[in-house]
């Protein structure tokens, strides 16, 4: 079904990013379902900015995909939409031109998409990408869903998996946000 294959869609296109760039010396996570966040560890401290997103589209029976990344300029917090979850950043000491930073992005992409997913079935795909979500096992505020919950994982669907007091919950749709604890 084509929503299960644009939630999957997602998922990849998240994990080939963060693979590709990963290769290139940034640390990054998927926010599911479609943010992908720059993670800076310096000891104990996780600090953590939105350097780009995913827009799919579903034409004719074909998946597009868009990808939006803040090379050396993100905007500040009265440009982004009320609510947003994270702070906009730029990826640090981005010094090249923005044509070799694509071009680099892009081989480790096919490369690591030739390598894991090409023949990979679904539930490859799906358990491949949970390794790029960001924020397991920490708490979030499931917006549409008006919950918290513990990032469990990433369902056969594509759906988040949180586990809350009533038990598992699974979310389709709306933006998530961490928590403090």
């Amino acid at each position: 079904d084509m929503a299960r294959l644009e939630n999957m869609a997602s998922l990849c296109l998240g994990y080939l990013v963060r693979a590709a760039v990963s290769g290139m010396g940034i640390e990054a996570d998927l926010k599911w379902p479609n943010d992908l966040l720059l993670t800076a560890r310096d000891g104990t401290e996780i600090t953590e900015g939105k350097f780009g997103g995913i827009l799919l589209e579903e034409r004719n029976g074909r998946i597009l995909a868009g990808l939006g990344l803040n090379l050396r300029h993100a905007p500040g917090v009265p440009l982004l939409r009320e609510g947003h979850a994270v702070p906009a950043v730029a990826l640090p000491s981005f010094d090249g031109t923005v044509c070799e930073f694509w071009a680099d992005l892009l081989a480790g992409m096919i490369s690591r998409y030739e390598r894991d997913v090409a023949h990979a079935t679904l539930e490859m795909v799906r358990r491949k990408g949970e390794t790029a979500l960001a924020w397991r096992g920490m708490t979030v505020y499931a917006e549409d869903a008006g919950t918290t919950g513990r990032v469990a994982g990433i369902t056969e669907d594509g759906f988040l998996r949180l586990e809350t007091e009533d038990g598992c919950l699974l979310v389709s749709s709306g933006s998530i946000r961490l928590l403090e604890e």
